[in-house]
């Protein structure tokens, strides 16, 4: 068993990482030693906060309910100790001052000079101590300065601190701008370069990483994970990985999506595990030249659509057509418990998209209601669904969602079946614009519970309502699709959306807020890809897709 050294989630014994806060998983201590676990070493002036390093004098002995007035960590049990006994001459007199995780602190000697302590098992300091011999004196690298054993508190290291004028990546990173974020993982890269050459297979910790202004970094440790084989590489997705919930939300969601596949664990999708740092360097490579392409053309209508961080496919679709003073958006979102739930999404949304933007371009529009079209629109997605020729794999035929948006000049109309949503966005408030076809919205409607017990029950996001054989069997039958027609008051952001982004963000104010955040000027295609990426920073649990149209 494992468990997390700042927040105490366990864990399985294969895990390496905490799926809560990020952090390095460690073995269970109060297991291995039967109870019985070593308090850390004592903070000066009050309790030092594992996660971020603050002081707090405020806090008390035993303050096993207090919480970081930094950060917010949860402080633990017994954080205030008996001076630290003395580790060897080099480190006698000195004083912890901070707490920069559990196994690693900073300390004051009697000369003013500050000095990283590392604490940790003799096999892990011995390997770390020795990949720090192997690759000698390099800028931003750590030198060691004693080691020994304590009594209390175990194999102990003490190692030169991180130059003046570096900062943690814990934090600062928020603040990096895209161009800064990459140059820091360049170097990065090229710091586990010297560490493979050495002969190292190097696992940091976020806490560990350091950079300047340039963008070059340093480090306060040197965690080696094991010796490499002769011939083996370097795991760089797990380095990566690492480090990368330091960039995340921010600056990753100012990048790209292929950006955050690089730093954001895949949990149950099947990964290349001979990601090396020759792959890491031509993806990160990638990603900078995308940021240095000319400013993107400004159309009014944008999609991207996402397989997500744990599916290891797409069953997700989108089309989007647009005209002088029209737009069509169509977001479709396969069944995943049906067969070819892929190919049914792609067959309703190019359909209806056709249909729509045939019923825009032509004399149609002068005659004919919008609300109709929408819905002859969706019932032809319907039937297009029903009658492709798929091989039936399993006994479930083919279902998708669909919402789809047509605007007319200042005319906004929109259709849907499932639960994939339409919103409206303006300087003047959000709006959902559509229902969810769903078991919760159901029972909620007829009275029988509140929607809070609707949205904890097994069923809440059971559709009552979808596109295909699916809903109706073999022999296909009119859908009936929902349609709302409105004026558009004036300027705003339509954003259409299936349910990988707005299961993170339901709310139309949280949508409003992602939009805003990608600032007055943003261009279509750079709300989409904000939107996404932050689907994606939450952790990509399932496809994501997103249609924008800016209203003018």
């Amino acid at each position: 068993m494992k468990l997390c050294p700042r927040c105490g989630a366990p864990a399985t014994d294969d895990d390496v990482f905490c799926d809560a806060d990020g952090a390095r998983l460690v073995v269970d201590a109060s297991i291995a030693l039967g109870g019985e676990t070593a308090p850390p070493p004592a903070v000066r002036g009050g309790v030092g906060c594992p996660s971020c390093g603050h002081v707090d004098s405020s806090a008390v002995a035993n303050a096993s309910a207090a919480h970081c007035a930094s950060c917010g960590h949860r402080l633990g049990v017994d954080r205030v100790t008996p001076p630290l006994v003395p580790l060897g001459a080099m480190v006698a007199g000195g004083e912890v001052i901070a707490a920069r995780g559990a196994d690693d602190f900073v300390v004051r000697m009697p000369s003013g000079d500050e000095l990283t302590l590392a604490i940790g098992t003799e096999d892990g300091l011995a390997l770390e101590m020795a990949a720090l011999d192997m690759l000698g004196a390099r800028p931003g690298i750590p030198r060691v300065l004693e080691q020994g054993d304590d009594a209390r508190h175990g194999a102990f290291v003490a190692l030169t601190p991180p130059p003046a004028g570096a900062r943690r990546l814990v934090g600062d990173a928020r603040g990096f701008t895209p161009a800064h974020a990459l140059d820091v993982l360049a170097s990065v890269l090229d710091v586990a370069e010297q560490v493979e050459r050495a002969g190292f297979d190097w696992m940091p910790d976020k806490n560990d990483v350091w950079s300047d202004a340039s963008g070059a970094i340093a480090l306060s440790r040197l965690r080696i994970a094991e010796r490499l084989a002769k011939g083996a590489r370097l795991d760089a997705r797990a380095l990566l990985e690492a480090l990368g919930s330091a960039f995340v939300p921010l600056p990753a969601v100012l990048l790209t999506p292929a950006f955050i596949r690089m730093i954001v664990p895949h949990h149950g999708v099947d990964v290349d595990t001979h990601y090396n740092l020759d792959h890491a360097g031509a993806d990160l490579a990638s990603v900078r030249a995308g940021l240095a392409l000319p400013p993107e053309d400004a159309p009014d209508v944008a999609a991207l659509c996402d397989a997500g961080l744990r599916r290891d496919h797409n069953e997700d679709a989108v089309a989007v057509a647009s005209g002088d003073q029209w737009a069509v958006l169509v977001v479709c979102d396969g069944v995943s418990a049906s067969a070819h739930a892929d190919r049914a999404s792609k067959i309703a949304s190019l359909t209806a998209c056709d249909v729509l933007a045939h019923f825009a371009r032509s004399g149609d529009v002068a005659t004919e209601a919008a609300s109709r079209a929408m819905a002859a629109a969706i019932r032809a997605a319907h039937l297009a669904v029903c009658s492709a020729k798929v091989e039936r794999l399993t006994d479930e035929p083919p279902g998708t969602t669909l919402v789809a948006a047509l605007v007319r000049g200042r005319r906004l109309t929109v259709g849907w079946v499932g639960d994939s949503r339409a919103y409206w966005v303006s300087k003047t408030g959000a709006e959902l614009l559509t229902h969810d076809h769903s078991w919760a919205n159901d029972v909620v409607a007829r009275g029988e519970m509140t929607e809070a017990e609707a949205m904890r029950a097994p069923l809440a996001h059971a559709l009552t309502k979808c596109l295909g054989p699916l809903e109706h069997g073999d022999e296909p039958i009119e859908i009936d699709p929902d349609v709302r027609a409105r004026e558009l008051p004036g300027p705003g952001t339509l954003v259409l959306c299936s349910d990988g982004l707005w299961n993170y963000f339901s709310q139309p104010s949280a949508i409003a807020d992602l939009v805003s955040a990608a600032g007055e000027g943003a261009s279509t295609p750079a709300v989409a890809r904000l939107l996404v990426n932050h689907a994606l920073a939450r952790g990509g649990q399932d496809n994501v897709t997103v249609a924008v149209h800016r209203h003018r």
